[in-house]
């Protein structure tokens, strides 16, 4: 099958006299969230790491405590998973009744991982990634730190 014929599954949420669709959260949108709310995004990451299952009741419990703590991530993930990634799309995406924006990061949630491996996986990739970008970061600084901008710019 190429990847043409692949069809990025959605789940509608209703809301008023219709739905609204979103999907998982991809590679792209997780580098947005990551981006866009580096500290936060790493508290969340510890919170799943240290524990929980994809029970439902420990989704909920998430999903609750990231929409107290971290709301304008929580519309950042509702917004770049149905695709209104932008300043209109994330304004109403906010307005959202409470229990909405819940409906849908569960279904987002749902999407994005479908099993305890999945979350595994992609924080062993983060881990990894954030270790070599922490690297690097040391490599590129260290001429810097042993011989300082002012000597740098004397030279």
């Amino acid at each position: 099958m190429g990847l043409r014929n692949i069809t990025i599954p959605e789940v509608e949420v209703a809301f008023g006299d219709g739905g609204i669709s979103v999907r998982g959260v991809s590679f792209s949108d997780l580098m947005v969230l990551v981006d866009t709310y580096g500290p936060q995004a790493a508290i969340v990451f510890q919170k799943v790491q240290d524990g929980g299952t994809l029970q439902t009741s420990d989704v909920k419990l998430l999903i609750g405590t990231l929409a107290k703590e971290f709301p304008a991530m929580v519309t950042a993930v509702i917004a770049l998973a149905a695709d209104v990634y932008e300043t209109e799309g994330l304004e109403t995406v906010g307005k959202l009744p409470f229990n909405v924006q819940i409906e849908l990061v569960e279904a987002v949630f749902g999407l994005t991982f479908t099993g305890e491996s999945d979350i595994k996986k992609l924080m062993e990739s983060l881990t990894k990634m954030m270790v070599e970008v922490s690297g690097a970061l040391k490599e590129v600084q260290a001429p810097l730190s042993q011989t300082g901008i002012g000597a740098f710019a004397a030279a």
